[in-house]
């Protein structure tokens, strides 16, 4: 300890000099080895949370976190067929209505009942306050700002802009200058700790509901659109590869990329489910029709297939030589 403190001074001294020197002759004082790539860095944090040195959740904070950099407000957006509005020429007593239909908090003001024409939003407790003055007063008097994005922009820089201009949501243009969604504060926050619910959201008890066994003992149920595909493993209690592969967060928005020709009554299967429309208005499916099959070795056999897919290659002798 003496010699440490006796010598520091010293050491420290020759530390800096030699990091000064190495920047004047054009070399950089941090070696290569030193510095990671993003997969790197989850890699050796996988290998580190596998030995107990960092918390699982942790681990997969920054695993979002990264991912989250990668993403853009059309990856996350509410689409346009979604979003409940009020005309900007509506009372106050129809918007409150419409809030407690709704339970949004937030309703996008439009003109002309067109939602390429959204002014503002409306917020619950301006409406409320509001009420008791006037309730026949047009919304336009406690009518909020709310920005423009464009489709491609990063959510890193859409929270950015939500912190700048003291908003909690934004509206999402397309190209061509129309309503492609919104992006809400929440949106964002679930890409980095998931599935956030508040009081008024769905449980996954409300957007699953059973129907019945059919005569081969295969449950059968109603499951909503907004299903969240993490919600849908966690209910049936299975891992879905083609739902880790998609960049889709409900069974609406995984369904309709998966299977553009997709028919009202007519079952796809993904993995051991079939999935059948209910219905189909507007580009959105409201409900979905879900029937829980056996995992035969047909199924499981596919499967394999699917996560080894040089297997399909395989001539039949090399298949059983392989298993």
């Amino acid at each position: 300890m003496f010699f440490h403190v006796l010598f520091y001074p010293m050491i420290w001294l020759f530390d800096r000099t030699a990091a000064w020197v190495t920047k004047i002759l054009g070399y950089n004082a941090h070696p290569d080895e030193d510095i990671y790539s993003q997969a790197e860095i989850v890699s050796l944090s996988r290998d580190a949370a596998q030995a107990g040195e960092i918390d699982e959740d942790d681990l997969r904070y920054m695993q979002r976190a990264f991912e989250m950099n990668d993403k853009v407000a059309a990856d996350i957006m509410i689409d346009r067929t979604q979003l409940a509005v009020i005309d900007v020429n509506a009372t106050i007593h129809e918007a409150l209505n419409m809030y407690l239909e709704t339970k949004y908090s937030r309703i996008p003001v439009v003109a002309n009942n067109d939602k390429d024409k959204i002014l503002g939003y409306v917020y619950s407790y301006d409406l409320v306050r509001q009420g008791r003055i006037d309730m026949e007063a047009p919304v336009s008097t406690v009518l909020r700002n709310l920005p423009n994005i464009s489709e491609d922009q990063p959510i890193t820089d859409i929270l950015q802009e939500m912190i700048d201009h003291r908003v909690p949501m934004v509206v999402v243009k397309d190209e061509y200058g129309g309503t492609s969604g919104i992006v809400t504060d929440k949106d964002i926050y679930e890409e980095l700790f998931g599935t956030v619910r508040d009081e008024v959201d769905d449980t996954i008890d409300n957007l699953i509901t059973k129907l019945r066994s059919d005569d081969d003992g295969n449950m059968h149920y109603q499951v909503s659109g907004k299903l969240n595909l993490n919600d849908f493993e966690r209910y049936f209690h299975e891992d879905i590869g083609s739902f880790e592969d998609s960049d889709k967060v409900t069974l609406t928005g995984y369904m309709l990329d998966r299977f553009p020709d997709l028919s009202v009554n007519e079952p796809n299967q993904v993995a051991n489910f079939d999935i059948t429309a209910l219905d189909f208005k507007d580009a959105y499916i409201n409900y979905f029709e879900v029937v829980v099959l056996p995992l035969t070795d047909e199924i499981a056999l596919m499967f394999a297939l699917k996560k080894n897919s040089h297997l399909l290659q395989m001539t039949n002798k090399e298949r059983r030589d392989f298993y």
